[in-house]
């Protein structure tokens, strides 16, 4: 206003009115796509609802992609703002173990710090009683079974209630890691796995990368470039243990 009062508005002022102004715009566009999302898409496409944030008085929560699908499906449950982080990234360790060394691989994820990971590598009966596994019969005819233990087993405590993920498996691999008795319904169908071992199932299948990756965290936005990466959807199981 003291500019036009003096009959003039700087280059400057006129450059900042113009980033308020769209500022302006581009909030008001995305608060309208953010209710047409949450109305048509919350089913789990692009945006569902989470049981609550980081603590459970922090609700409600949510998780969404503005830019398309969900690259998870949740299969049983409700999870949480961390069981979501400790999914997203635990099937990264799992999948560089598997690359790296192609050995079925396991990581056991609690409070997104990672209790336990390891490879289906054969365990002597020292490595079975470490791991409190000495018990379970057939263990040693399953390297993704073994792998499960040593992730969960190398420190019981800090993985309880614990984010498993795992690749190259079935449900009877971790009927055989836990000394779970199969269910014949679901035979060795990878949905088995996830429905019945777990109170908390995903199934992850992230499809490429966005160019960067924005984050939000006490006022400051932060952007940061990702490195192109694909995850086929059938090869990572993610699933909470109680």
């Amino acid at each position: 206003m003291q500019g036009l009062d003096k009959g003039e508005v700087t280059e400057r002022s006129r450059q900042l009115y113009a980033l308020k102004a769209f500022q302006l715009t581009a909030d008001y566009d995305i608060a309208i796509a953010a209710f047409f999302r949450k109305k048509y898409a919350s089913d789990g496409l692009q945006q569902i609802s989470l049981r609550y944030g980081a603590n459970p008085h922090q609700k409600p929560a949510a998780a969404f992609n503005k830019d398309g699908p969900l690259p998870f499906k949740v299969l049983n449950g409700a999870p949480g703002y961390i069981n979501l982080l400790d999914s997203l990234n635990a099937w990264p360790l799992v999948k560089e173990l598997k690359q790296a060394l192609g050995l079925p691989a396991a990581a056991s994820f609690k409070h997104v710090s990672p209790a336990g990971a390891a490879v289906g590598v054969p365990m002597t009966e020292k490595d079975k009683e470490v791991c409190m596994v000495a018990d379970i019969e057939g263990l040693s005819d399953s390297g993704l079974a073994m792998a499960y233990a040593r992730a969960r087993g190398s420190d019981r405590m800090s993985s309880f209630g614990d984010i498993v993920s795992m690749g190259f498996g079935t449900y009877l691999d971790i009927c055989k890691s836990s000394d779970t008795s199969p269910d014949p319904q679901y035979s060795s169908s990878r949905r088995g796995l996830l429905t019945v071992a777990s109170s908390l199932g995903c199934s992850l299948g992230y499809r490429g990368c966005p160019h960067s990756e924005d984050n939000f965290a006490r006022g400051v936005r932060r952007r940061n470039v990702c490195l192109p990466r694909v995850i086929h959807p059938q090869t990572m199981l993610v699933f909470k243990v109680y």
